[in-house]
């Protein structure tokens, strides 16, 4: 089955990708039909997907925007997502002479038609309806639908 995106298969979560000798480890992944009809069987690809997602966390921003990028760069992956749940936004990156640079930034009330799902008009005020903001570390954190951060 093939969706309207051409992905098949549909985005995957926290996928382990061996490209050379790293390891990573993103949020979400997916792959074009054509680069991957079929998923593989193992525990891990080495096919670098054509796009990528992370949710930043205090925890894990500064290493997704300045370690993560530039390998995912490095390996030709074209597309990524840098998704801020407590500003609620989606930074888009398309690959461009060998980096990922900013291609827009996107918050809610915004509809959006964002690389490489432009066949989709994304209404983002859907994605953070039942999203609770995260609180500060001395109150007890918001529980999330989908368990985000």
């Amino acid at each position: 089955m093939i969706d309207v995106l051409g992905v098949l298969p549909p985005p995957l979560h926290e996928p382990e990708l061996h490209l050379a000798d790293e390891i990573v480890i993103p949020d979400l992944a997916a792959w074009r039909c054509e680069r991957m009809p079929v998923v593989p069987e193992g525990a891990f690809f080495a096919v670098p997907p054509d796009w990528v997602c992370e949710v930043l966390s205090m925890s894990t921003a500064k290493m997704d925007r300045l370690e993560k990028l530039p390998l995912y760069a490095s390996f030709g992956i074209r597309y990524a997502w840098l998704i801020h749940p407590v500003r609620r936004t989606i930074e888009a990156f398309r690959l461009q002479n060998g980096a990922l640079v900013a291609s827009g930034v996107y918050s809610a009330p915004d509809r959006a038609r964002i690389e490489p799902f432009g066949a989709i008009e994304i209404e983002l005020a859907t994605l953070w309806a039942n999203a609770p903001l995260p609180t500060r570390a001395s109150e007890e954190r918001g529980h999330y639908e989908h368990g985000w951060y």
